[in-house]
C-alpha cells in the first residue's frame, strides 16, 4: 500500500563561451568587440515521491500522493547573431506537491486533484539587451496552484476526459528595463504569457489497436504580454480533432 521513490544526481559543468563582433560597413573589417566567459557548476540535486493506497476493493481505489524536487540544469544558449560571451547563470527550483486521486464504478470514473509550489531562481526569459532581443537571467519566481482531471470511461476505448488548472506564476524579485526606460521592479507581477486559467474538455477513442480518434476544446485565460503586467491579453478557445491507425 505504501511505496517511496528516492533519486540523486550530482552535476558538473564546464561552460566556456566566446564572441566576436566585427563592423563590416568600412574599407577594412574592425573587431568591435570580444571576450570569452567560463563557467564552472558543481551541485547535488535530487527527488523524493511517495504514494499511500487509503483503500482498495477490486479496481476501484483512493490513493494519497507527494514529492518533493530539488532541480539544477546550466542556462540556455541563444545562437543569435549577437556576439555574446557573458554566461548566464544555471536555473535551479524546489518543488513540492500534494494530491490525492481515485477509481470507482469499477474503473469507469477516474479522478486526481493536486496542489504544487516552486520557488525558481535564475528563470532564463526574453529581455530587451542594449535595443537587441536576448536573454537574460529573471532573479527569482514563485509558482504555485492546483490542477484536477476526472475521466469517465465508457468502455470499448471510449472516454470523456475533463481538467482544469489554476496557476500563479510571479516575479519573486527581478529589475527589468525596456529601452530607455526607468528599471522596474517586478517584485509580485505574473510572468508574461502565463495564464492563470486553463482548461479542456475532451472525448477520445483509444482502444489498444486499430482506429482511434479524438476531439478536444482547450481553454485558455487571459494572460500578460509583458513583464510590467500592462497588456492584457483575452482568453481563448481552440478546437482539435484527429484520427489515426
Amino acid at each position: 500500500a505504501w511505496h517511496i521513490d528516492l533519486g540523486g544526481r550530482f552535476n558538473h559543468t564546464n561552460e566556456t563561451e566566446h564572441g566576436l563582433a566585427t563592423d563590416l560597413t568600412g574599407d577594412v573589417p574592425v573587431i568591435t568587440s570580444d571576450g570569452t566567459g567560463k563557467q564552472s557548476d558543481n551541485r547535488w540535486a535530487g527527488a523524493f515521491g511517495t504514494t499511500y493506497r487509503l483503500w482498495q476493493d477490486g479496481r476501484d481505489f483512493v490513493t494519497v500522493y507527494a514529492n518533493y524536487r530539488d532541480t539544477f540544469k546550466t542556462a540556455v544558449v541563444d545562437f543569435g547573431p549577437e556576439a555574446e560571451f557573458d554566461i548566464l547563470k544555471p536555473e535551479d527550483a524546489k518543488s513540492g506537491e500534494l494530491g490525492i486521486k481515485g477509481q470507482h464504478l469499477d474503473g469507469h470514473f477516474e479522478w486526481d486533484l493536486s496542489v504544487f509550489r516552486m520557488d525558481f531562481n535564475n528563470l532564463v526569459v526574453a529581455q530587451n539587451v542594449d535595443g537587441l532581443p536576448g536573454l537574460t537571467n529573471a532573479g527569482k519566481e514563485e509558482f504555485k496552484g492546483a490542477e484536477t482531471e476526472a475521466r469517465w470511461n465508457f468502455g470499448n476505448g471510449f472516454s470523456l476526459v475533463g481538467t482544469f488548472a489554476y496557476h500563479d506564476a510571479r516575479f519573486g524579485n527581478y529589475i527589468s528595463q525596456e529601452g530607455d526606460a526607468e528599471p522596474v521592479n517586478g517584485k509580485g507581477n505574473l510572468l508574461q504569457l502565463s495564464p492563470q486559467h486553463l482548461g479542456s474538455v475532451g472525448l477520445m477513442y483509444t482502444p489498444p489497436q486499430g482506429f482511434r480518434a479524438y476531439l478536444v476544446a482547450n481553454y485558455v485565460g487571459k494572460r500578460w504580454l509583458n513583464k510590467e503586467n500592462t497588456a492584457l491579453a483575452g482568453d481563448y478557445t481552440t478546437i482539435d480533432a484527429g484520427f489515426g491507425y
